[in-house]
């Protein structure tokens, strides 16, 4: 993990539509999968997916940065290719990823916030993180707004960066917490101790657990929850990287008033095939 300035990160991830089915772009980059539905080289872009938005966001980038964002609406997977970063520096240049809004009620409210993933190996070399990024009380540049990863597989150098927290149990996997430093903006880390290409981020149970431990009211109200992958460098620069997610989806299920468990209308539920 590393710090993203405020500054620098794009809030055009504010809508997420809800389709069945994402257009095929007009030109498909020639590194993308053949049965690729969408797909772009524009640094920073974003293109409806299923209930999701998919989005390039290469913030960071530097001479020498490149990315294609690919996505199969019909099968649910998307990815990056033909990925260059160059190496050297610790910041972050790219965080591309598959973004859901939520409707904003506070955290009692839900009865469950949790993403399911299955990814390929990060590439051999690289320097990145496959994760969940939460915003809470605010989105990405706001007054309020709170930052939450929560980190499934992590390539980096050293420690994560940050003040430990100690350790959550999140569901019988432990993760390590920690509070970098990002300005006046509270910004929490949930690193899972033991990395998977598959599994599931309990998104509402590292919010809990943060009220639970005084970091954050328990008034919260979480409003998105972007899901891919924090690009440092991507390998050799000779050999341009993929990174693919081969199935995704975010299951929101909230407490209406007769206490009884519902899956509001456009919260996903399911991957986006149809």
């Amino acid at each position: 993990m590393r710090i993203r300035p405020p500054a620098l990160i794009t809030a055009a991830l504010a809508c997420a539509a809800l389709i069945t089915a994402a257009p095929a772009s007009a030109s498909t980059a020639s590194c993308a999968p053949a049965g690729a539905t969408w797909s772009s080289t524009a640094p920073q872009t974003s293109q409806p997916f299923g209930s999701y938005q998919l989005a390039s966001d290469m913030w960071g980038a530097v001479p020498g940065s490149a990315e294609t964002i690919w996505g199969d609406s019909l099968a649910g997977s998307w990815g990056l290719c033909g990925v260059t970063e160059p190496p050297g520096g610790d910041q972050v240049k790219a965080f591309s990823n598959a973004t859901l809004n939520l409707s904003g009620e506070p955290q009692a409210a839900y009865n469950r916030i949790r993403d399911m993933f299955s990814i390929a190996p990060l590439p051999a070399g690289a320097d990145a993180q496959f994760m969940n990024d939460m915003w809470v009380n605010g989105l990405a540049g706001s007054p309020g707004a709170i930052e939450i990863e929560v980190v499934t597989d992590r390539q980096e150098p050293g420690v994560p960066y940050g003040t430990p927290l100690g350790t959550a149990d999140l569901f019988g996997q432990d993760f390590g917490v920690y509070r970098p430093m990002a300005g006046n903006r509270p910004y929490y880390s949930f690193v899972l101790e033991q990395n998977e290409t598959s599994g599931t981020m309990h998104d509402l149970a590292a919010i809990r657990w943060l009220i639970d431990q005084g970091q954050i009211p328990a008034s919260s109200r979480p409003l998105q929850v972007d899901v891919g992958y924090e690009i440092v460098t991507a390998g050799s620069p000779a050999a341009p990287a993929s990174f693919t997610v081969n199935q995704y989806s975010t299951v929101v299920q909230m407490i209406n008033s007769t206490g009884a468990i519902t899956s509001p209308q456009g919260q996903a539920s399911r991957s986006p095939a149809p």
